[in-house]
């Protein structure tokens, strides 16, 4: 995973990568087959993976787990 600017990239080999949870995305874009870049804001939440991703004071990446209910420190921005 990587950021420039206010976009996320998360990466994966296969199959379906992204699915939209919140209708706060600013935008995504599929790149390819294997990647997508989603622009978030501060408040802005993605869905991935059974995970919600989300942004905290601008520049830490956070991540709740639905099934665990567990929320960890993903990247520093």
């Amino acid at each position: 995973m990587l950021r420039g600017n206010n976009r996320v990239y998360l990466f994966e080999k296969g199959g379906r990568i992204f699915e939209s949870a919140e209708n706060n995305i600013l935008n995504w874009t599929q790149i390819g087959t294997n990647s997508i870049s989603i622009y978030l804001n501060q408040s802005s939440v993605a869905r991935y993976k059974g995970c919600l991703y989300f942004v905290v004071y601008t520049n830490q990446l956070w991540k709740f787990d639905l099934a665990s209910k567990k929320v960890s420190q993903v990247a520093t921005l």
